[in-house]
């Protein structure tokens, strides 16, 4: 399945570079499978504050597939289960999260 993943993925790349993020909104929900599918792949929980993320889901035009963009009460609720899980993650799995401020405009002029 992470072989199926991967060449779906690159579909969608623009290099060939060994790393690419997906940054898809609900991969948090699969982080788990991503994990056992993918092994070697690293998770980084980039975290922005609560009104950022959702009101930038919100004005954002994603497809029918993302249905929790679409009503400000599904996003809010939506942005507390990944909070839960993130939480839930710490506590049962060890993982890296850097403060999103760490990563922010800065981002674009090291990569």
């Amino acid at each position: 399945m992470g072989r199926e993943y991967l060449r779906r993925a690159a579909l969608h790349r623009k290099t060939d570079r060994r790393y690419f993020v997906d940054k898809l909104p609900h991969n948090w929900n699969n982080v788990l499978f991503l994990q056992r599918i993918l092994p070697q792949a690293r998770f980084l929980d980039i975290r922005r504050p609560a009104m950022d993320c959702c009101f930038s889901n919100f004005t954002h035009n994603f497809s029918r597939v993302h249905a929790s963009s679409f009503r400000l009460t599904d996003i809010g609720q939506c942005y507390v289960d990944y909070v839960r899980m993130m939480a839930h993650l710490d506590r049962v799995a060890p993982r890296f999260r850097p403060p999103y401020r760490l990563w922010g405009d800065g981002c674009r002029s090291r990569s």
